[in-house]
């Protein structure tokens, strides 16, 4: 069953009822004012941070572009030491590492097994288990000549070695 209910008992509670919904009006209106100020510094922070977070990637793909550049004088097309695949210490591959060691060397540079042996050793020795002998190098620069990838200047000798170049000789 409803209530009966007084006018002074209905006009107390709708006045309480005015009252509660003016508090939380005002309440909610003070909140929208500071969410309002906040929303606005946050918006021109996020603009200043969008500015710039675009000009950096702009400047930072410039800046990988340029790194990527090779100057002429650098230029190689020989891959780095570590990409190149030089076989298992216990298994090498003596002509790549001939042929990287021989890449550093100019045209008209005279080399012999020893010195090709020397710098494979000082440059490939901590990878190497045991280490080439002369003979092995010897053979590998034979075989380098016939192939016409290098040119000999002058064959070897009991006690003198052989003798080549990168380029043919006039």
């Amino acid at each position: 069953m409803s209530r009966r209910w007084s006018v002074d008992e209905i006009v107390a509670s709708l006045e309480a009822q005015a009252a509660f919904h003016r508090e939380r009006q005002a309440f909610h209106a003070g909140h929208e004012a500071l969410h309002q100020k906040e929303r606005l510094l946050h918006t021109a922070e996020l603009d200043a941070i969008t500015e710039r977070l675009e000009s950096f990637r702009a400047a930072s793909a410039a800046a990988v572009e340029m790194a990527a550049r090779t100057p002429a004088g650098l230029a190689t097309d020989q891959p780095s030491l570590a990409d190149q695949d030089f076989g298992a210490a216990s298994n090498p591959r003596l002509t790549k590492m001939v042929r990287h060691v021989l890449a550093d060397l100019g045209g008209q540079q005279p080399f012999g097994p020893q010195g090709v042996l020397a710098a494979v050793q000082s440059t490939f020795g901590a990878r190497l288990r045991t280490q080439p002998e002369p003979r092995q190098i010897s053979g590998i620069l034979h075989r380098l000549c016939r192939t016409g990838e290098i040119h000999r200047l002058r064959s070897g000798r009991p006690h003198h070695e052989s003798r080549y170049v990168k380029e043919r000789p006039e």
